[in-house]
């Protein structure tokens, strides 16, 4: 009995070691690899953008904290997309939702703002409010092309849009 004792104890020690091998020579490349998924990912959400930045990871506020965990949904890495100038363009977001049929489905959305003056005003409200809870000093940029400036660019909407009939002016 004590034989057969040392000898599940050598296999197992034995096979312990082996996978411990295993996994110092393979976690490297799958990370590599992890990060690729990622940045082809963002590269799918923002094809003109040159990289990705990764900010301060997202910690949501309570009530939304318990909006998100009601729909099964985590926000993950925020990342920013830049152009080669280093430009920001604007974000990507990686959402997991637990209501896939064989398990998590990881999403990657963007935020981009072009072509502001056709976006719904209560969605930009809701992106303000949202961008303020992940981060106090995200700034919101739209593209406007013409019309009353003030409507998109207040407390409650965006930072800032462009001013095209100031630079026609110029």
């Amino acid at each position: 009995m004590l034989k057969e004792a040392g000898i599940l104890f050598a296999i197992t020690l034995i096979a312990g070691l082996l996978l411990g091998f295993v996994y110092e020579l393979t976690k490297e490349p799958i990370r590599q690899q992890e990060e690729k998924a990622v940045q082809e990912a963002c590269q799918t959400v923002f094809a003109d953008a040159e990289h990705f930045e990764e900010l301060d990871a997202y910690t949501p506020s309570a009530d939304t904290a318990q909006k998100l965990a009601d729909t099964g949904i985590t926000i993950g890495t925020v990342y920013e997309a830049q152009d080669a100038s280093g430009t920001q363009l604007g974000y990507v977001i990686q959402t997991t939702t637990s209501e896939g049929y064989g398990g998590n489905i990881v999403l990657y959305v963007g935020i981009r703002l072009d072509a502001a003056d056709v976006l719904d005003f209560d969605f930009m409200k809701a992106l303000r409010r949202t961008a303020n809870e992940v981060k106090p000093d995200f700034w919101l940029m739209g593209e406007v092309i013409h019309g009353d400036y003030s409507r998109w660019v207040n407390g409650s909407t965006l930072h800032s849009v462009t001013n095209y009939a100031l630079h026609k002016a110029l």
